[in-house]
C-alpha cells in the first residue's frame, strides 16, 4: 500500500527533525514534500490518528498505532 510507504516516510522526516539531522528526506514522498513547509520551521504539528474498533480492520488500526507511537516518541528541542 503506497499510503504506508507514505506515512513511514512521514515518520523518517519527523525523526530526522526531532535528531536535527543536517538532511530531512523530504523529497522522499509526495506526501512529505507537500507537507515540508508546515514540518519545518517553528510550525506545530498535531497528528489525529484513526483506528476502527472492526476486527477486519485490526492489521490496519495495529499499524496506526505503531506509527503514533513512533511519531510520540520525537521530542523536538530547540
Amino acid at each position: 500500500m503506497s499510503i504506508n510507504k507514505s506515512l513511514t516516510q512521514l515518520s523518517t522526516v519527523i525523526i530526522a527533525i526531532a535528531k536535527k539531522n543536517e538532511h530531512v528526506p523530504y523529497r522522499n514522498s509526495k506526501l512529505t514534500h507537500i507537507l515540508q513547509t508546515y514540518l519545518s520551521g517553528d510550525s506545530k504539528t498535531l497528528m489525529i490518528v484513526m483506528i476502527s474498533p472492526l476486527v477486519e480492520h485490526f492489521n490496519q488500526t495495529v499499524c496506526s498505532l505503531r506509527f503514533a507511537e513512533t511519531v510520540t516518541e520525537c521530542i523536538v528541542k530547540k
